[in-house]
């Protein structure tokens, strides 16, 4: 294998080790806020509203993976290219 391949294929395991680990990072925190917050709220203000958790499993978690997805591939993209100058 060409070292040229080598640098490469190094510089995309490293985008992909940023990807994924913000990608786990931002939809942890969007399945938390979305799952307790209107559990919390519910409980606060006294009402039994049961729909408030669909929020964190079919909004907020995706979405979060989704621009953690984003966001890590961006980071990642500009932490190897500096370290290539």
């Amino acid at each position: 294998m060409s070292e040229y391949l080598r640098g490469h294929l190094k510089r995309l395991a490293i985008i992909l080790g940023y990807c994924v680990s913000t990608a786990f990072l931002f939809g942890g925190i969007g399945f938390v806020a979305g799952f307790f917050g209107p559990l919390l709220i519910a409980v606060l203000v006294g009402s039994e509203a049961s729909q408030g958790p669909l929020w964190g499993i079919f909004i907020l978690g995706p979405g979060g993976v989704v621009l953690g997805t984003i966001v890590g591939t961006v980071i990642g993209f500009k932490k190897t290219r500096n370290r290539r100058r």
